[in-house]
């Protein structure tokens, strides 16, 4: 395999289709005449970025904007590091290899990395957003969140969100109960996922008229919200978004000043109990231990992550949860479906611990679609461009973006064995198939959460839910979901999510 080295690049034009290579050349050479310089190594005074860059984009347009594909081609005909453009306008360094991850990520601190996220993430997550920052403010607001996250916090959870995904199966059942009827999967999973996570986090539940009305506009508004992530700020899909976004964080901002407020009068000696709906007392009690209870600034920042929170947790689980059950619906993988019957069968009533260690062909089915439908597929970092970046051997000055292609080892039959194949069995101790047995270096590629000290937050979240709503799923011997894989089929995208199911899972559910 050619692999570009930072003092020179093959040439990867040949085979590239014609007009597609021509607006890449012309895009880059527009590029090159802004004229600004980061030195040796850098752009675009040097030209050592600009083949790779041109392959990038010429494969971009031939995909029609799936961002997965593209790289993958791109990889395929220059090697697995190579210079190409982030969107911003930026020069960014593409990694492919997970050794260069390592590497990378062992100089987090001094190159200041953090996620690159769009204006519009920026203006709709607000100010102190923790994937946004580094250093100790990113470390305390980390602390403060991670503990609403613990394990016995975890576990509180368990009930809830077993009893939520079993009524909404049989919900689904009901509601395709006509041969005639067919419900949107992905739909139903969203305002499920929805609902558990304004329980388990903010206590806000349909117990009362009034938090019935609440949830009803905030779940409109989320979806709202969601829209706008990635949408140019001048347009309408974005002020709609910002708009919903300030009505939500009201919301959760004045719930979260009552906690306060009431955490001053009593000044609690203990540590408030991390259990269903007490994220806003743990917060508030941080707050005050920390001293920083009546810093508005602080305040606001604790706001706008609790509602990031609980975007991160519900984005995820409710694309991940609709490819998983498109995967062991397919007919191919039925045998696959049968094993987790089977696991399932053998622990009822399960505790937290059975989900989180105890049913190894479950996880293998969350880690498969994971693999084969991540939900994000590249994470572009960025980075401090005045500091020196040592990477295979050489220290070059360090671009201002740093693409981590998450995703790009997991087709790769380096890694995985027989890799475009859902095969669960795969990822567990027990696999007597040597050949297909996932290999140290395999699960040391397996990055889909992130790395480093922005590694997904939420990610044992949303683990336990992904498990919790495919237990419940095979929990019922004979329940299925038909559907036609001509309609409903695995895409890739540009942005979020990297991959999902085209129509949202459109199919009946019978058992």
């Amino acid at each position: 395999q050619r692999v570009i080295s930072l003092d020179g690049v093959p040439n990867p034009f040949t085979g590239l289709p014609l007009w597609q290579t021509v607006v890449a050349i012309a895009f880059g050479l527009c590029v090159l005449a802004r004229g600004k310089s980061h030195g040796p190594g850098g752009f675009p005074r040097s030209v050592r970025w600009f083949p790779g860059f041109v392959v990038s984009v010429a494969n971009l347009l031939c995909f029609s904007g799936s961002t997965r594909d593209s790289l993958e081609k791109a990889i395929q005909k220059v090697g697995d590091i190579f210079y190409g453009m982030h969107i911003t306008g930026e020069t960014m360094l593409v990694l492919a290899n997970p050794d260069d991850w390592v590497q990378v990520y062992s100089q987090e601190g001094k190159l200041k990395l953090r996620p690159a996220i769009t204006g519009a993430m920026q203006e709709l997550h607000g100010k102190h957003n923790f994937q946004a920052l580094h250093g100790s403010t990113h470390q305390l607001y980390r602390k403060i969140f991670s503990a609403l996250l613990s394990p016995k916090a975890l576990e509180s959870f368990v009930p809830y969100l077993l009893a939520n995904y079993q009524a909404l199966w049989k919900k689904l059942e009901c509601l395709s109960a006509d041969k005639d009827s067919s419900v949107v999967v992905r739909n139903h999973v969203r305002d499920t996922q929805f609902e558990l996570m304004c329980k388990v986090l903010y206590g806000i539940e349909k117990d009362t008229e009034d938090n019935t009305r609440i949830l009803e506009q905030m779940r409109v508004d989320f979806e709202t919200q969601e829209a706008g992530l990635s949408a140019p700020t001048f347009t309408k899909t974005f002020k709609d978004a910002y708009a919903a976004t300030m009505r939500n964080r009201g919301i959760i901002a004045e719930k979260f000043l009552e906690h306060l407020d009431t955490m001053r009068q009593t000044l609690p000696s203990q540590k408030v109990e991390n259990t269903v709906g007490s994220a806003l007392e743990a917060v508030a009690y941080a707050l005050i231990k920390d001293g920083t209870a009546d810093d508005t600034d602080r305040i606001d920042g604790v706001v706008n992550n609790l509602l990031f929170l609980l975007e991160a947790s519900h984005g995820t689980s409710i694309y991940i949860t609709t490819s998983m059950l498109y995967f062991l619906n397919l007919q191919k993988n039925k045998l696959a479906l049968k094993k987790v019957r089977k696991e399932v069968e053998a622990h009822p009533n399960p505790s937290f611990s059975t989900l989180k260690n105890g049913l190894p062909i479950l996880e293998g089915c969350v880690n498969e679609t994971l693999r084969l439908a991540p939900i994000v597929a590249v994470n572009p970092l960025i980075a401090d461009d005045s500091q020196m970046l040592r990477i295979r051997d050489q220290t070059i000055q360090c671009p201002p973006v740093i693409m981590i292609c998450l995703a790009s080892p997991t087709r790769d039959p380096k890694y995985f064995a027989r890799p475009m194949e859902f095969l669960p069995e795969r990822w567990a101790e027990s696999c007597e198939d040597e050949e297909l047995k996932v290999t140290e270096s395999g699960r040391k590629a397996f990055r889909l959460m992130g790395m480093g000290r922005h590694v997904c937050l939420g990610q044992s979240l949303a683990r336990l839910v992904l498990k919790s709503a495919l237990y419940t799923f095979a929990s019922e011997p004979t329940r299925m979901i038909s559907f036609d894989p001509k309609t409903s089929k695995l895409q890739d995208g540009i942005f979020f999510p990297s991959s999902s199911v085209s129509d949202g899972l459109v199919g009946r559910v019978t058992s």
